[in-house]
C-alpha cells in the first residue's frame, strides 16, 4: 500500500470518528432530559380565567421551547414564566400556589410580575 492510499484511510477514519463524537454529543442524554411523570407536575393557572393546567416537567421544558406558548421580549421580566391561555387567548398561564388555609389555588403573580398573595389571606389583612 502507497503512502498516499494510507494517508486517505487515515484521513477517512479521522473524519468518521470525528462525526460519531460530534454525533454522541450532540444528541442529548435521555437520562438527562426532563421527567414527563405525576410526580413531577406542578401546577400553572390562568390569571383571568382561573383555569388549572397540570404540567410535568417535560412539558414545561416543550412550551418554554415553543415560542408561541410563552411570552417573550426584552421589555419582560426574564425571570417570570407566562404561558398562552387557550381560552383566554392571552399570555396569562402563570405558576399557582395553594392557600392550605383556605384550600384556594392563585397565581404568584400577575402577568405584569406584581406579586400576588392568596386572596382570602389579603381579604383577612384588611
Amino acid at each position: 500500500m502507497s503512502g498516499t492510499v494510507k494517508n486517505v484511510i487515515l484521513l477517512v477514519v479521522l473524519v468518521a470518528a470525528a462525526a460519531l463524537a460530534g454525533w454522541f454529543f450532540y444528541r442529548g442524554d435521555p437520562e438527562k432530559s426532563a421527567p414527563n411523570t405525576a410526580e413531577s407536575k406542578t401546577e400553572w393557572m390562568c390569571f383571568y380565567c382561573k383555569k388549572r393546567i397540570d404540567l410535568t416537567a417535560r412539558q414545561v421544558q416543550d412550551w418554554l421551547a415553543s415560542p408561541d406558548k410563552v411570552r417573550r421580549g426584552e421589555q419582560y421580566d426574564p425571570k417570570l414564566i407566562v404561558f398562552w391561555c387557550d381560552d383566554c387567548k392571552k399570555f396569562s398561564v402563570l405558576r399557582a400556589f395553594h392557600c392550605k388555609e383556605h384550600d384556594i389555588w392563585f397565581c404568584g403573580a400577575s402577568p405584569e410580575g406584581t406579586m400576588q398573595d392568596c386572596p382570602e389571606c389579603r381579604k383577612a389583612m384588611r
